[in-house]
């Protein structure tokens, strides 16, 4: 693997607070300046670019994980946990969390952020 490559992974010496899934500079940039140029000031445009990037990376882990990969390996449940019995709610909504409407969760979410921006800059 040549340096170019290990460097992609980490964050830039200048801005060691980017966070994936966005982590290009020139992305980011334009993401806040875009939400300054709308009317958010500096402290509201960062915290709705945590916010978006926070819904990004969640979703991503969320479809990555469904579709089977392991995203931590603490997570994996004791032998006591496999078993609903214990657990009236968990027994109650079996199915309801079972089911996956990933575009219809993503439009929502967003759409939800969105308002919420809405709301940011209305204050």
């Amino acid at each position: 693997m040549s340096n170019k490559n290990k460097g992609s992974d980490q964050h830039p010496p200048e801005a060691p607070w980017l966070r994936p899934p966005l982590r290009s500079l020139r992305w980011v940039d334009h993401f806040l300046a875009s939400l300054q140029d709308c009317g958010f000031s500096d402290s509201a445009a960062v915290d709705v670019h945590k916010a978006f990037t926070s819904f990004l990376l969640g979703t991503l882990l969320l479809r990555v994980a469904a579709l089977g990969a392991a995203i931590s390996p603490e997570d994996a449940p004791t032998v006591e946990e496999t078993s609903l019995d214990k657990y009236p709610t968990l027994q109650r909504l079996r199915n309801e969390p079972a089911e996956d409407h990933p575009q219809r969760e993503f439009d929502d979410g967003i759409d939800s952020l969105i308002e919420r921006i809405r709301t940011t800059l209305q204050s």
